[in-house]
């Protein structure tokens, strides 16, 4: 579906809506909405003006479908084309509004107010970037077109069935952060280079250090360069293959313990069974029992 395609179904969804909003429990009213706008003077919206207060923020996500808008977050300005969105806390220290150079500005939107999604909201977009470029054919549209019809066509027969559209939608625009946080290809590259060590030599406890001068760097370096690249500590993340190796073998073989911590690259038994029930808060014993 490109761009045009999810303009005329929102404009269909819209144009032939029930209700442009719709209240789920107390205080949550979702509200939805199709605009056009040509005239700079009677369409700016202030962040700090606008209403909301900051112990029960409201969360404003806006799609750019036709035309050019203006975003400004904290003194920086962005130019809000076609594909592009921004999220915006209400209240919060920003503003958009129509420039004057613009040949108009068509978009779609919504008004979040449920407060966990929204204080959720605020954790991931913390330090980030507020303006995303989004595919019309992608999840986070796709999840945003389901809460928009859903709205529009009365279709959330409760609470429940509300919400799990709305988490969609938040599941994927954290998973569009992250992606855009940890760029895929390098992230997958490092994640499958290490994973590709370490498993050659699994039976050997492999040190950080060790693992580091493969890549020319110090254990520091190296720490700071896996977290920045992939969002995780590489201990953490080799711990984690080793475990899925020893679950493997749980579920596979009738091994012991003991013979199943030294082709993993634990200490012992003892060792073996310390991490496995603090990762996965069940004992090895009892995930090979549960699986059978």
């Amino acid at each position: 579906m490109s761009l045009e395609s999810l303009a005329r179904r929102l404009r269909k969804s819209y144009d032939t809506r029930r209700a442009n909003s719709q209240r789920f429990g107390r205080g949550r009213l979702t509200t939805v909405g199709l605009e056009h706008h040509t005239d700079p003077r009677t369409y700016h919206w202030d962040g700090q003006s606008r209403g909301g207060r900051p112990e029960s923020p409201i969360v404003v996500f806006q799609y750019t479908l036709k035309g050019l808008g203006h975003y400004e977050q904290a003194g920086q300005l962005r130019r809000i084309e076609p594909g592009q969105a921004f999220v915006a806390v209400v209240p919060s220290n920003h503003r958009y509004y129509l420039p004057p150079d613009s040949p108009g500005w068509t978009f779609a939107w919504f008004l979040l107010p449920h407060p966990y999604i929204v204080r959720r909201m605020i954790d991931r977009l913390a330090g980030t970037d507020h303006v995303l470029t989004l595919d019309p054919t992608g999840p986070v549209m796709t999840a945003f077109t389901r809460l928009f019809d859903g709205i529009t066509a009365q279709r959330f027969r409760d609470e429940f069935a509300w919400e799990q559209v709305a988490f969609e939608f938040l599941f994927e625009l954290e998973r569009h952060l992250a992606d855009r946080q940890y760029e895929r290809p390098a992230k997958e590259k490092l994640l499958h280079d290490v994973a590709t060590r370490v498993l050659a030599k699994l039976d050997e406890p492999i040190d950080i250090e060790h693992l580091a001068t493969g890549w020319g760097m110090s254990r520091s370096a190296f720490s700071h360069h896996f977290k920045a690249t992939t969002g995780l500590s590489p201990a953490r993340y080799i711990t984690d293959l080793r475990l899925e190796q020893v679950a493997q073998r749980l579920k596979a073989t009738d091994d012991k313990l003991e013979l199943i911590a030294r082709q993993t690259g634990f200490a012992d038994a003892n060792h073996l069974c310390k991490v496995f029930r603090r990762s996965l808060h069940v004992s090895p014993g009892e995930y090979r029992n549960q699986l059978r």
